[in-house]
């Protein structure tokens, strides 16, 4: 995405992130099954659908039209303060 190369992503409930994800009780058991299983056949449909659609997505944009996406969002600041964007 930081390239203009267009991306997807995967919107999940944050509700209880900072409770126990990247955490040692962050273990398979937290999973929830449906939220599991609808995330995983959002993706396979969108992956199929993508692959068989002889259009791209989207365009890929330049580094000002990324910039300004990056801004709206407020993460610019912290992608460059760790070094993955150059404004």
């Amino acid at each position: 995405m930081l390239q203009g190369i267009p991306v997807l992503d995967l919107w999940v409930d944050m509700t209880h992130c900072d409770e126990i994800h990247h955490k040692s009780s962050d273990t398979y058991d937290k999973v929830d099954a449906l939220d599991f299983k609808a995330g995983s056949a959002i993706v396979a449909v969108a992956a199929w659908t993508i692959a068989n659609d002889p259009k791209p997505i989207a365009p890929h944009i330049d580094h000002a039209a990324v910039a300004g996406i990056l801004k709206k969002a407020e993460l610019d600041q912290m992608l460059a303060a760790i070094g993955q964007w150059k404004p």
